[in-house]
């Protein structure tokens, strides 16, 4: 039996023991912290990052305004 086959029959057996409510939940559930999971682990130190570099170049900028204006 192929993978593919034994998806579709296990699939039919999940519905007819739990339903198509127990299993659309199942999934969905998976797909939402799936979803949460990649957010946490990701996105939010991405974002950190991103804002620690724009901290960091606007206070080199900063920086470099106060010494050019010293040498003036």
């Amino acid at each position: 039996m192929s993978p593919n086959e034994v998806f579709w029959k296990q699939l039919h057996e999940y519905l007819e023991a739990y339903g198509v409510t127990m299993v659309v939940v199942t999934i969905s559930s998976g797909l939402l912290i799936g979803y949460f999971l990649h957010y946490i682990m990701n996105v939010r130190p991405l974002k950190l990052k991103l804002k620690m570099e724009k901290l960091d170049e606007s206070a080199g900028e900063d920086e470099l305004k106060r010494n050019t204006f010293v040498f003036i």
